[in-house]
């Protein structure tokens, strides 16, 4: 009878070692495919960030040539304002207005912080390059916002109040 009862026992063992191999086989099997599937969306995803660095890359290389082309133009339109401040103020009965006077240290500001930009651009590797952008997005929002305050100043020069006070 003992020998009936491991018998029994061997067999019930090899049913619940059958019984594992299965589920463990079962569960390797979903393993697998969930490791597919993720991997799939891992791919997919670096795909998406891929083409958007890409494009972030190649907006804000057109967003960079936009701000040198526009920040020339406000450059030149200071420079033709500084030279006609200067040849009124060489007459000492003019001088710069304080709004005059602070737009062109601004734009100075802007030109040097360009400059800036640019060197950092060039020292950064590819992929930071996209985070550069909103700087260049930001330059190009007071580039505009200075040309637009350059075209409504009320007058660039006052009379000198020393020269007032001479002819009175």
């Amino acid at each position: 009878m003992a020998g009936a009862i491991w018998k029994a026992v061997d067999k019930m063992l090899q049913i619940i070692v059958n019984i594992i191999a299965k589920v463990i086989s079962e569960v390797a099997r979903l393993l697998g495919k969930f490791k597919e599937k993720v991997e799939d969306i891992a791919v997919e995803r670096a795909a998406d960030v891929s083409v958007d660095t890409g494009t972030s890359y190649l907006g804000w290389r057109s967003d960079m040539q936009l701000l040198a082309r526009n920040l020339k133009a406000l450059s030149s339109r200071a420079s033709d304002l500084e030279e006609t401040v200067e040849r009124a103020e060489l007459s000492g009965r003019q001088k710069r207005k304080s709004e005059v006077k602070n737009w062109l240290e601004d734009v100075g500001k802007l030109e040097n912080d360009f400059i800036a930009l640019q060197r950092r651009v060039q020292q950064e590797k590819f992929w930071k390059l996209f985070l550069v952008g909103g700087h260049v997005r930001k330059m190009q929002d007071q580039v505009v916002q200075f040309t637009e305050q350059s075209r409504h100043f009320d007058g660039l020069l006052l009379e000198n109040q020393q020269n007032l006070e001479n002819h009175s």
